[in-house]
């Protein structure tokens, strides 16, 4: 349905079913905050993390904004990964 989780039928890309973000919902509403517009969604209204300390814990990360689309493109599996900010020149060699 789109008012939970109950028997849906798409494909979500977050993995709401595993993991630290398993049972964590109820409705949809919990991270989709316009109700007309699925693509919106907000990860830092539930999330413990308040500014001050993401803040902090992204010291030195290129790009780093406080904002939900922000966390998303660099934590699509909704995991927390270890900052190497040779990564790009680790690929090109």
């Amino acid at each position: 349905s789109t008012s939970n989780w109950n028997n849906t039928t798409w494909n979500h890309d977050f993995p709401i079913y595993s993991g630290s973000h398993q049972g964590e919902w109820d409705v949809c509403a919990d991270c989709h905050v316009q109700p007309n517009n699925f693509a919106i969604f907000e990860c830092i209204f539930c999330h413990e993390h308040n500014q001050n300390d993401m803040d902090d814990e992204h010291q030195g990360v290129s790009g780093y904004v406080y904002q939900s689309s922000a966390c998303y493109s660099c934590h699509p599996d909704g995991e927390e990964h270890p900052f190497n900010p040779f990564e790009k020149l680790d690929r090109v060699r």
